[in-house]
């Protein structure tokens, strides 16, 4: 299935701010709960379909992570399929201000990251997220 990313909103039908129950409804059952990071709610991992779902506070969606098999699109270009001087040539016809990072990008007016380890080999990437505003706040002014 192809997902397209909508900047802040989420993909197709899973929205950003969506409820757990909401999401879940949307994707189905066939995940796996697991805590990345320690003192952070549980996301959901939808192992057939290539996407994590972050929970925040009160358990509503705060990003959407998509990697391998998962389709993701934005703006009808196929990201994980495209290598990292492709991916950033692409989203700066969007945001000139995109974050450029040794492993991935960050682009804060399109709320679209993508994780690429090998960026300095031009790879391609192991993951595209897609956030809420002030998600990497604390990272990126």
């Amino acid at each position: 299935m192809k997902y397209e990313i909508f900047s802040y909103l989420g993909i197709n039908n899973i929205k950003i701010n969506s409820s757990r129950e909401d999401v879940r409804n949307n994707l189905g059952t066939n995940f796996k709960e697991f805590v990345k990071v320690k003192g952070k709610l549980p996301s959901d991992f939808y192992t057939e379909e290539g996407i994590i779902i972050y929970y925040k506070e009160n358990f509503f969606c705060e990003a959407i992570e998509m990697f391998n098999p998962c389709n993701v699109t934005y703006k009808e270009k196929f990201l994980l399929k495209m290598r990292y001087n492709e991916v950033l040539e692409f989203l700066k016809q969007f945001d000139i201000n995109i974050y450029a990072e040794v492993d991935g990008f960050v682009s804060i007016a399109l709320g679209i990251g993508g994780y690429c380890p090998n960026a300095k080999n031009n790879d391609f990437f192991e993951s595209i997220i897609c956030f809420e505003k002030g998600y990497y706040k604390n990272l990126y002014k």
